[in-house]
C-alpha cells in the first residue's frame, strides 16, 4: 500500500501533543529526578548522535501559554481542523487523526496545565531529542505512566483505527504503521517505562536489538558523556533551561563512514544500495581536517523568565572555531557597534555593522592564502584552489583605501509622522550613522565627489546643518559628532545624534539589530497614508491595503527582538534578547458574533462608511447600507455565514434594494461573501477580502 498524507499527519498529532505544551510553551532544560535526571538519560544518548538539545518544563512556563492562548476559541478551531481531515478522508485513519485533534484543542483550552493531566506529562520533568542514525528520537518525562498510551488506545477505539504493539525486553511499544510500497515499511513508535515517553521510528529492516537501543530499552556502546552536557554550562554560560549542539564532525563521520549507521539505515529505508564513490575516501581526511576547525554549533539559553504574562530570554548559539589561526583573522574584522541600536526602547527598528576597513583587505588576503597554499588530497578541493588563485582579495585595496579609518555604520527608525505640509505628505524620525578614525577625511571625499554634496559643508564642531537646501523635502540635518557623522530627522534621533558623540571608537562586534513588531506595526499604520499620498503622486495609489493587513499582522505579535553579533574566544557567536508580553498578545480566533458599523480602506487611507451588518450566533446574518441621506436602509442582505479557522463565509439568502426612501424593494440574486480575519478585539475586527484578485479590508466595528 501507499502511504497516504492522512496515516503520515496522525504521526504529526500524535508527536504535538507530548511536545506543545512540554517544550514549544514551557522552554526548555532539565529536572534532576531518580527517573529522568540529565544524567540517567545522557546514558541512552549514543556519543555519534550529531544533533543533541535537552530540555525542561516549569509549571511557570506551562500555564505561560495560557495567556497566548486566551480569548481564541479553541474548541471550535478543533472541530473545524477535524472536519477538514475527515473531509479528506472517510476512512478510521482520519476519524483517528480528528478524534486527537478535537481532544487536544478541548483540552487546550482548559489550560496548559489541563494538557499535562491529560496526556500525562510531567510539567517539571526532562526532555531530550538527538538522532539515532537517521531517525530523530525524543524522550520526554511523565508524571503517569499509563495515561498517554491509554489515551491513543481510547483514541483508536472509537475511530475503529488499529493500533499495533510489538514486545521488546519484556516492555510494550504501541505502535502506528505507515507503509511505503508492498516491500517497505515505516512504523512510529511510542514506549513509555521508567517515567519517560520515547517516540522514535523504525522499518522493518531493524532487529529487536536496535529498536531496543532507540527507544531506551539498551544502551549505547559509547554514550554522550556527562562532560558535554556540562561543558556547555562551563564555556557558554547556558543554564539548565535549554542546551544543545549540532555537530559537522558527526555529520561528516556518518556521511563518509561506509559502516555508518545513518547509511545503513538509509540503505534499509530506500530499500537501495548506497555505493561510496572512490572520491569520498580520498577527500575524507582532507574534509574531516577542516571539519575539525568548525566542529559544531552550540546553542543554549540565559535568564529565561515568566513573570506576569511577560516572557523574556536570552539565548545565543556560537558557531565553534578550533582553528586558532583564523578566529585570530576573523576577529581583526570587528568594529564598532553604536549602543542606540540594542539599548533604546524607543527604537522600532535598528541595525549596525561593525567592520574595521583597515583589516578588510589584509585580513581576506591572509584567509585566502591559508587556504590556496593548503596540501589538499582531495580533487575538489584542489580545483577549488586553483580557481580561488585567480582571484585575489588584494584588489579590495582599491576600494577600501577611500573609505581609510571606517569602523562602522548604523540606521535606525523610530516614528513616521504624518504631515499635509510637506511634500511626500510626512517625515521619518530615523537615524543614519557613520563611525569612523578619519570622519574629515570621509567628509571631504563626500563634498568632493558625491554631486548633490558638493560644495556642502559640514561643520567640525558638531554643529548640525539642514540638508533642505539640497533637495531633501523635509526636516533632515547633519553633523560631525566626535567620531561619527550622522544624518538624522526628528526629535528622537536628535536625542541619539548628541549622545553617541560621547561614544569612542571601540571594536564590539560585527553586527547588532533590534526590532519591535508592535513598534513597526504602528510605524506602517502612521507611513500609510503619506505613502499612498506619495504613490498617488506617482500614478499608483494600491499599496496602502498592503501596508494595513502587514501592519496588523505584525501587530498581533507583542514581540521585541535585539540581537549582537560578533567572535569570542569560543567563535562565531550570535546572542539575542527576547521580549514577549502574552497579556497584549491579539488573536484572529476571537468570537466575531455582534452588531457592527462596516467600513473599507480606500486607495486613498482614508476609511469609507459601507453600511451596517448583525452577525448572529445561530448561524444566520444580516447586512444593510443607507441610502445617500442616511435616512433608511437602501440596501438589504441576509444570508447563512460559518466559520473556518480565521476564514468567514457567508452564503447570500435574500438580496434586495431600492432607489430611495419612498421606493418599492426590488429583490435580485443574492451574492456570496468571504473574508479572513486578521484581528479581534473588544472594539471589532478587520477581515481582508481578496476576491477576483483585488484586495479589500474591511474594518468591523462593535455597537
Amino acid at each position: 500500500m501507499k502511504r497516504s498524507f492522512i496515516q503520515t499527519t496522525v504521526i504529526a498529532a500524535a508527536i504535538s501533543l507530548t511536545s506543545v505544551h512540554s517544550q514549544a510553551l514551557d522552554l526548555f532544560g532539565w529536572l534532576k529526578s531518580d527517573k529522568n535526571s540529565i544524567e540517567s538519560m545522557l546514558e541512552y544518548i549514543p556519543a555519534s548522535t550529531p544533533l543533541f538539545f535537552g530540555s525542561i518544563s516549569t509549571k511557570e512556563m506551562v500555564v505561560l501559554g495560557d495567556d497566548m492562548l486566551e480569548g481564541m476559541d479553541l474548541r471550535t478551531m478543533g472541530k473545524e481542523l477535524s472536519s477538514m481531515v475527515t473531509d479528506l478522508d472517510d476512512g478510521p485513519t482520519a476519524e483517528f487523526l480528528a478524534a486527537i485533534i478535537d481532544d487536544y484543542y478541548a483540552t487546550a483550552s482548559e489550560g496548559g496545565m489541563a494538557v499535562m493531566d491529560r496526556y500525562g506529562l510531567d510539567p517539571e520533568g526532562a526532555s531530550v531529542v538527538y538522532l539515532n542514525g537517521i531517525f530523530p528520537v525524543m524522550r520526554v518525562a511523565v508524571e503517569d505512566e499509563s495515561t498517554f498510551i491509554d489515551y491513543l488506545t481510547s483514541a483508536a477505539q472509537v475511530s475503529n483505527f488499529e493500533l499495533s504493539e510489538k514486545s521488546i525486553k519484556d516492555q510494550t511499544l504501541t505502535t502506528i504503521r505507515i507503509e511505503n510500497n508492498d516491500d517497505q515499511l515505516l512504523s512510529i513508535g511510542f514506549l513509555v517505562a521508567d517515567g519517560i515517553l520515547t517516540i522514535s521510528a523504525f522499518t522493518h529492516a531493524d532487529n529487536d536489538d536496535a529498536i531496543a537501543l532507540r527507544f531506551g530499552l539498551a544502551k549505547p556502546a559509547q554514550a554522550l558523556s556527562e562532560d558535554t552536557w556540562e561543558s556547555l554550562e562551563e564555556h557558554y554560560d547556558y543554564d539548565e533551561y535549554f542546551r544543545g549542539y549540532l555537530s559537522f564532525v558527526q555529520t561528516a563521520e556518518a556521511f563518509f563512514n561506509e559502516d555508518s549507521l545513518a547509511k545503513a539505515q538509509l540503505e534499509a529505508l530506500s530499500g537501495k544500495s548506497i555505493p561510496m564513490e572512490p572520491s569520498w575516501n580520498q577527500c575524507k581526511p582532507d574534509v574531516m581536517s577542516l571539519v575539525a576547525g568548525v566542529p559544531r554549533v552550540v546553542f543554549g539559553a540565559h535568564e529565561v523568565e515568566a513573570e506576569d504574562g511577560v516572557l523574556s530570554a536570552k539565548l545565543n548559539y556560537t558557531t565553534e572555531i578550533k582553528h586558532s589561526k583564523t578566529l585570530e583573522q576573523l576577529t581583526m574584522l570587528e568594529g564598532f557597534l553604536p549602543s542606540y541600536v540594542v539599548n533604546n526602547e524607543n527604537l522600532v527598528a535598528g541595525f549596525a555593522l561593525g567592520i574595521d576597513i583597515n583589516k578588510l583587505t589584509p585580513v581576506l588576503t591572509e584567509l585566502w592564502t591559508m587556504f590556496t597554499t593548503a596540501e589538499f588530497e582531495c580533487s575538489a578541493l584542489v580545483e577549488m584552489q586553483q580557481n580561488l588563485q585567480s582571484t585575489s582579495p588584494a584588489i579590495l585595496a582599491m576600494f577600501t583605501g577611500m573609505a581609510q579609518g571606517l569602523q562602522g555604520s548604523s540606521i535606525g527608525i523610530f516614528d513616521v509622522v504624518a504631515d499635509d505640509t510637506l511634500p511626500m505628505g510626512g517625515s521619518v524620525d530615523a537615524i543614519v550613522t557613520v563611525s569612523t578614525e578619519k570622519p574629515e577625511l570621509l567628509i571631504s571625499l563626500l563634498t568632493s565627489y558625491v554631486p548633490m554634496f558638493q560644495g556642502f559643508e559640514i561643520p567640525t564642531d558638531g554643529t548640525p546643518v539642514s540638508l533642505e537646501e539640497i533637495g531633501i523635502p523635509m526636516p533632515v540635518y547633519v553633523a560631525l559628532k566626535g567620531n561619527h557623522i550622522v544624518v538624522y530627522s526628528g526629535e528622537k534621533s536628535a536625542d541619539v545624534a548628541t549622545s553617541i558623540e560621547s561614544e569612542a571608537l571601540e571594536k564590539n562586534g560585527l553586527a547588532s539589530f533590534s526590532l519591535s513588531y508592535p513598534g513597526v506595526a504602528d510605524l506602517m499604520m502612521s507611513a500609510a497614508i503619506p505613502y499612498s499620498q506619495y504613490q498617488e503622486t506617482m500614478g499608483s495609489g494600491e499599496e496602502c491595503t498592503e501596508l494595513y493587513t502587514a501592519a496588523l499582522m505584525m501587530g498581533q505579535i507583542p514581540l521585541h527582538l535585539s540581537a549582537t553579533e560578533g567572535f569570542t574566544e569560543q567563535g562565531f557567536s550570535s546572542s539575542w534578547s527576547i521580549n514577549m508580553d502574552m497579556t497584549n498578545m491579539q488573536s484572529a480566533y476571537g468570537a466575531v458574533e455582534g452588531e457592527y458599523t462596516v467600513s473599507y480602506l480606500d486607495y486613498d487611507c482614508s476609511w469609507v462608511s459601507a453600511g451596517g451588518e448583525v452577525i448572529n450566533n445561530d448561524g444566520t446574518g444580516r447586512y444593510f447600507d443607507y441610502d445617500e441621506t442616511n435616512s433608511c436602509e437602501s440596501t438589504q442582505l441576509t444570508y447563512s455565514w460559518v466559520r473556518q479557522f480565521n476564514a468567514i463565509k457567508q452564503t447570500g439568502e435574500v438580496y434586495q434594494y431600492r432607489d430611495t426612501c419612498e421606493s418599492e424593494w426590488v429583490e435580485e440574486d443574492p451574492f456570496d461573501f468571504n473574508c479572513t480575519i486578521l484581528t479581534v478585539d473588544q472594539g471589532g475586527f478587520y477581515c481582508l477580502d481578496n476576491q477576483e484578485g483585488e484586495q479589500t479590508l474591511y474594518r468591523y466595528n462593535r455597537q
